[in-house]
């Protein structure tokens, strides 16, 4: 029975021990302070792509004038025009700007509210084509958009016609470039 009741002292003389190591090494180990000296920079890789800035608006005669200013909403540009005759244009310039670190790729260039004179009408604009890479934090300035009434659309006796374009609309379509 001495033997049990040492045993027991030891097992109990051991768990105290343990206990006290472990609120010891828990306590220290709390209190440790880690520091970290350096700098960290943060990128944020957000696709971000826009027009901008639109400029010198132009009608090549004074007879044919923009009913409504070009104007941006997201990536179109959106005006209309009256008055527009045989062998004669309206320009405007806009620019484009990625803002991101993102390569972005062209994917499309349409002009909508055309589509009746599609063989009448002809538009261009400079310094941007279908496929154009524009690599992240480029701006591309003084994008020269031009309208040209080609072919006369004519009348019933054929006469040719001036015309009232209403809701035009630029579109520009961007895709992200995978890399």
């Amino acid at each position: 029975m001495k033997d049990t009741k040492n045993r027991i002292k030891v097992i109990t003389v051991l768990a105290f021990l343990i206990a006290l190591l472990s609120v010891g090494i828990g306590y220290s180990s709390y209190n440790t302070t880690i520091e970290v000296s350096g700098k960290a920079i943060a990128i944020e890789n957000v696709y971000d792509i826009r027009l901008d800035n639109i400029n010198s608006v132009n009608t090549s005669l004074n007879t044919t004038i923009f009913k409504e200013e070009p104007s941006i909403i997201g990536n179109s540009i959106n005006f209309a025009i009256t008055s527009l005759t045989p062998n004669n244009s309206v320009t405007f310039k806009f620019d484009l700007y990625n803002e991101s670190l993102i390569p972005t790729k062209i994917k499309n260039i349409t002009l909508k509210g055309i589509e009746k004179y599609n063989d009448n009408l002809v538009y261009n604009i400079s310094n941007l084509n279908i496929g154009d890479i524009i690599k992240g934090e480029t701006k591309i300035l003084d994008n020269t958009f031009s309208l040209s009434y080609k072919e006369a659309y004519k009348d019933e006796f054929g006469n040719p016609l001036n015309l009232n374009l209403e809701n035009l609309s630029l579109i520009i379509e961007f895709e992200e470039v995978k890399e």
